[in-house]
């Protein structure tokens, strides 16, 4: 059941289009608003030993397509991050997996496609 979870979840995930942005632009309050809500996340994730929660943080932060507020040095980085999903998934291997796939595919630019045509 917990899985079925997780992965109706990351699939949910997937479905939030990205928001344009120009790199030059300053940040809309709605950025802000994910910004902090991505932030707020990561934090009840670290309390609740939850990597679910880290790892919604680390895609609402990713859909921002790299644009980042002026005090984007007090933020969480993406590696911090990565480290305490990981740390929230230490008792779970197959949750180990998914927070290192989800690492990964970071790196990667192309699409994974389902078979179902579902994108992510």
């Amino acid at each position: 059941m917990k899985h079925l979870a997780l992965t109706m979840f990351l699939v949910a995930a997937a479905a939030i289009p990205a928001l344009a942005a120009d790199e030059d632009a300053a940040p809309t309050p709605a950025m802000m608003e994910q910004v902090v809500m991505s932030e707020k996340l990561i934090a009840i994730g670290k309390e609740r030993k939850d990597a679910i929660l880290i790892l919604a943080a680390i895609r609402l932060r990713s859909s921002l397509d790299g644009a980042a507020p002026a005090a984007a040095d007090s933020l969480t980085s993406s590696e911090d991050a990565f480290a305490a999903a990981m740390d929230a998934a230490a008792d779970d291997e197959a949750l180990q997996e998914i927070v290192k796939d989800v690492e990964a595919s970071g790196s990667r630019r192309m699409p994974i496609c389902a078979r179902n045509g579902f994108c992510y």
